[in-house]
């Protein structure tokens, strides 16, 4: 019953946003988008909802599949393992877009917004200038869906170049989706490139990373930490060719407790080898909170995920169907001198 009733409205929501789409892509990667008061990122978040739904096959079994993907990504969460979970299953691309892109997205802004009003972190690009954000295993687009919101909340430049860093090449198309539906930039240029941080010769690639503003690396390390002795060159390399003035926002879960350590001990490490030289500068902690519990301003938009949440949340599937409006969280902002 409920496959009929999402079927179809899923097909007047796909029409629908074929006519009002609000983003117009122009040659070299530049999106122009028409401000809209009215979005928000559960309202986002659908648009790309409904274009997974439709890869789900059988169609008669997709609630049953999207709720053992829901489950399963519940339970991995955990206890993540680096490389456990498959995102290039629809399904469970579709459960991370319905239960945590909005949350995480939304932690991401407001991290970034006590980074501005409380540390005057990116006071010289109020309201001028180009910021320059790489989001370090930001496949599914939610750390740029934060930069972009946290840019327009507090006046930030007057455009964004925006790169997304991620190993999972899977998340591609549905970054494009977000992109083509979410952002309310009044210019964007976005890029989206594999990268496996445990992997020094990708690494290398990207030359143009070092020349950031912002580093963004929401939930990553907790993956990551597994692979410490591959992935500590990457960071090491990072730190010391991120330009002077660079910000790195760290977000993670408040379980990942060797995630925070490792980020911090890396840091340290950092600062001891350079010391007082004038040749690299030191990396300090400005912001960070090792348990702090946070409940999104969005939630009441949730219901903007309808059908999918009527179905979901009101069938007795329990906390797996349910999206995250509190997330509790381990944060650190640095900037390099």
């Amino acid at each position: 019953m409920h496959s009929h009733l999402l079927c179809s409205i899923l097909v007047t929501n796909l029409i629908s946003a074929e006519i009002d789409s609000v983003v117009k892509k122009i040659d070299g990667g530049l999106y122009t988008v028409n401000d809209s008061q009215d979005e928000n990122y559960f309202s986002n978040m659908k648009r790309v909802l409904d274009a997974l739904y439709a890869q789900i096959y059988p169609q008669e079994e997709r609630e049953n599949i999207i709720r053992g993907a829901l489950n399963s990504l519940h339970e991995k969460y955990r206890d993540l393992k680096y490389g456990e979970i498959d995102y290039g299953a629809v399904e469970t691309q579709f459960a991370y877009f319905y239960c945590y892109a909005s949350a995480h997205a939304s932690v991401v802004c407001q991290r970034l917004i006590d980074a501005h009003t409380k540390a005057n972190l990116f006071a010289k690009f109020v309201g001028k200038g180009s910021l320059q954000v790489s989001s370090l295993g930001g496949g599914p687009g939610n750390d740029l869906l934060g930069v972009l919101q946290f840019m327009r909340t507090c006046g930030i430049g007057s455009g964004l170049s925006h790169c997304t860093y991620d190993k999972q090449e899977q998340w591609r198309d549905s970054w494009q989706s977000l992109v083509n539906t979410a952002c309310f930039s009044p210019s964007l240029v976005a890029d989206f490139h594999v990268l496996d941080v445990s992997d020094p010769n990708r690494s290398r690639e990207y030359i143009d990373m070092y020349q950031s503003d912002l580093f963004t690396m929401s939930f990553l390390l907790s993956e990551v930490v597994s692979q410490e002795g591959w992935a500590k060159g990457f960071f090491r390399d990072l730190f010391y060719r991120a330009k002077s003035g660079a910000v790195f926002l760290f977000i993670d879960n408040v379980s990942a407790m060797a995630a925070h350590r490792w980020f911090d001990q890396m840091i340290a490490q950092y600062n001891a080898e350079v010391g007082n030289s004038w040749q690299a500068g030191r990396i300090n902690r400005v912001l960070g909170n090792d348990d702090i519990a946070f409940i999104i301003p969005e939630r009441k938009q949730v219901h903007d995920l309808k059908p999918y949440y009527e179905v979901l949340c009101n069938q007795g599937w329990g906390h797996g169907g349910n999206p995250r409006t509190r997330v509790a969280c381990a944060y650190r902002v640095y900037c390099k001198q």
